[in-house]
């Protein structure tokens, strides 16, 4: 299967992650990037990197300025989160803002 929207994958690390690379295995997305929190070593082309919230108001804050000024920049069409909070402000601002797809795994 071949995905030609610009899509944006946005996960926590460890097992979050892992859970969406099974659930995309098979599919090759034309255009897409990355989105996480630093907690290792990420071997993707794009990958953008965001604040982990981790239920801290300032750091929700940075979150969300941070979700926003990526999603200006990729206007994705299609969301495909897993994990926590580190995607909630990317999938209300994408829904809100872009009218992109979401897809939650």
């Amino acid at each position: 299967m071949k995905i030609n929207s610009k899509t944006c994958l946005i996960y926590s690390s460890g097992g979050h992650y892992t859970e969406l690379k099974k659930s995309i295995k098979g599919i090759y997305f034309k255009n897409k990037y990355h989105v996480t929190f630093k907690s290792g070593t990420i071997d993707k082309n794009k990958v953008y990197y965001i604040t982990h919230p981790q239920r801290k108001i300032i750091r929700t804050i940075e979150n969300l300025l941070e979700s926003l000024k990526i999603l200006i920049k990729e206007k994705p069409r299609i969301i495909i989160p897993t994990g926590a909070d580190v995607t909630l402000n990317t999938i209300i601002l994408g829904k809100l803002f872009f009218n992109s797809k979401i897809i939650f795994i």
